[in-house]
């Protein structure tokens, strides 16, 4: 995996500067994590990663480069349960490789279709990952807008007739067109009815 290599990388040149990996503090690792993440889904190209560290808070090399692997690790588990996720239909937004609100509620949404238990919390781990895995279908329901319906595993546009909307995947009256008046009933003809004359002007019933 990139990551993976891309967190060894690092981890090497860090180890390879005792200086610098003087003091290395959780935020700026995880600022190195979120590197790591945006290296994953940039374009193809030169990037240029600079990491600042606090000499006034002393730590290992190796404590550091260890927890660069431990989250690298982390985002690879978040990217993979996500992929997993969008896979039986519960995730929508993008795979990131962060475990923010949307890929939360995608697995509350699983564990309520699926009918499982998962970690108290929310929180994720291998054991989640192999769960997800053990569903070779679609878990989650098809969401389809107002104007389209379910076609096996896509969404197709419902097509009504003069007069209907489709309105929650079938066609209904649509309550903003005017009836169509009803046409004015024929006056009779002057055969077969009666007719007489007044004041020199005719009149039929």
């Amino acid at each position: 995996m990139r990551i993976a290599r891309l967190s060894v990388f690092l981890a090497a040149l860090l180890c390879a500067s005792p200086i610098a990996m003087s003091a290395v503090s959780d935020s700026d690792l995880k600022v190195a994590a979120r590197a790591l993440s945006f290296m994953e889904n940039a374009p193809v190209g030169t990037i240029r990663v600079g990491i600042v560290f606090n000499p006034g808070n002393p730590q290992s090399a190796a404590d550091a480069a260890a927890k660069m692997a431990a989250l690298a690790e982390r985002t690879e588990l978040v990217r993979s349960v996500q992929f997993e996720l969008k896979r039986v239909g519960c995730l929508d937004a993008p795979v990131s490789g962060e475990f923010g609100t949307p890929a939360r509620d995608a697995l509350n949404k699983f564990a309520k279709f699926a009918a499982v238990t998962i970690g108290s919390g929310g929180e994720i781990s291998s054991d989640t990952l192999s769960l997800i895995r053990r569903f070779d279908r679609r878990v989650c329901p098809l969401n389809c807008r107002s104007d389209e319906k379910a076609d096996g595993e896509r969404c197709v546009r419902v097509v009504c007739p003069a007069g209907q909307i489709a309105a929650k995947g079938a066609c209904v009256a649509d309550p903003n067109r005017q009836a169509t008046p009803a046409p004015a009933p024929e006056r009779p003809t002057s055969g077969g009815s009666k007719c007489f004359t007044f004041n020199n002007r005719r009149f039929c019933e």
